[in-house]
């Protein structure tokens, strides 16, 4: 049994959406099985009747997605790397600071035994 279906396509003609009302910029077309699994990814023609995968296209796409996904691993790790000298700068300048106050305190702490002892 034939179901209808509108398709919008791209302008090299692969299939973008696929929806089961009509609407303005979509194609009506009649299928008689399943819509096949991964419609939506730019691979499919709609050709005489039939939905055609496209096995170079399916390759571009997979090369560009891939370059894609390794390019935003590279800028997570470069802002990881980012966050980890940050949190490190400031790590080393509470510990310079908490060794200044320690100096301080160890500096008063020998006026007040000093003092004290010239007071004794």
């Amino acid at each position: 049994m034939y179901q209808t279906y509108y398709i919008k396509r791209d302008k090299a003609g692969y299939v973008r959406d696929v929806i089961t009302y009509e609407h303005e910029g979509f194609e009506r077309i009649e299928y008689d099985d399943m819509l096949p699994i991964g419609i939506m990814s730019g691979c499919f023609k709609w050709i005489n009747a039939e939905f055609v995968f496209d096995k170079a296209r399916k390759e571009e796409l997979d090369v560009i997605t891939q370059s894609t996904d390794v390019l935003e691993l590279k800028n997570r790790l470069d802002e990881a790397e980012n966050t980890v000298k940050s949190v490190a700068q400031e790590n080393a300048a509470l510990r310079m600071s908490d060794l200044d106050n320690k100096e301080a305190i160890a500096g008063l702490i020998e006026l007040v035994l000093a003092g004290g002892a010239t007071n004794g």
